[in-house]
Formats: structure tokens, C-alpha cells, sequence
């Protein structure tokens, strides 16, 4: 067994160079981590409690999770999760009869509730909130 000290890490796609200033390896990222290497060449990682990537299914690469919402190019009546491995659609208003999808691969959850005020949601980067949808009631 070798000693310790002779142990030399993986290094496949590292920068030959060390960088002037701290270069994230966007390579070595994990759904839960981040790798940095440093001007003087040593190496750090963050590490995250929750998610803070995911494997993006075209690319092969782990992308940054932004549940902030933005108009849904594919239909302009919802409201859609800028950018994970599932989806998540909000209508903008509650006269639709699907008012919130989640869907991951070939699997939906649907909420539809009944006899809703007639609201537009507000959109406040990843939250919408419907006021009032019930008498008293805010969906957020």
C-alpha cells in the first residue's frame, strides 16, 4: 500500500494552467456539490444540504436548479420552472382546469381545484400566489 502522501488525486480534465483566480471545475459537479481549483493549486468543494444541480438530459452536464418562473414558451396561458429535471407548470389564472402540473419522464400530478374565484396568479420569481381563490383564501 502506498503512503498517503504519494496518493495522487484524479486530475482528468483539469486545467494544465493554474488559473489567476479561484475556476470553478464545472466537471467534477455533483446534483449536491461544487469543485474549485485555486492559484496555488490546491482545491476546495462546497457541499449543499439540498440540490443545487441536475443532470440537464440533452447536454449530459449539471446545470445550475432555477425554480424561478417565466412565461411558458410551448403555451402562453402557464407559467414554468426556468430550468431542472422535472416540470412544473402554473396556470395564470384559475379559470384553467389544470391550475398546477408537475411532471417528471413519463409520469404527471395534476391539481385541479373546484369552483374557484375566477384570480390571476402573481408571479414573484419561484413562488405564484392566488388571492383569494377561495373567499378568504390565498394559494400560494
Amino acid at each position: 500500500m502506498q503512503p498517503i502522501e504519494n496518493i495522487i488525486p484524479a486530475v482528468s480534465r483539469i486545467p494544465r494552467k493554474l488559473p489567476a483566480q479561484k475556476l470553478e471545475l464545472s466537471n467534477k459537479r455533483t446534483r449536491h456539490s461544487r469543485r474549485f481549483l485555486h492559484p496555488d493549486g490546491h482545491f476546495t468543494e462546497e457541499i449543499f444540504l439540498k440540490p443545487q444541480f441536475y443532470k440537464n438530459s440533452k447536454s449530459r452536464k449539471w446545470e445550475e436548479i432555477n425554480n424561478n418562473l417565466e412565461q411558458y414558451d410551448n403555451n402562453p396561458h402557464y407559467y414554468v420552472n426556468t430550468a431542472n429535471d422535472f416540470i412544473t407548470l402554473f396556470a395564470k389564472n384559475t379559470s384553467d382546469s389544470r391550475l398546477f402540473t408537475v411532471s417528471k419522464n413519463q409520469f404527471e400530478l395534476t391539481l385541479t381545484p373546484l369552483d374557484t374565484n375566477p384570480v390571476l396568479g402573481a408571479v414573484n420569481e419561484n413562488t405564484i400566489t392566488y388571492s383569494n381563490i377561495y373567499p378568504n383564501i390565498d394559494l400560494r
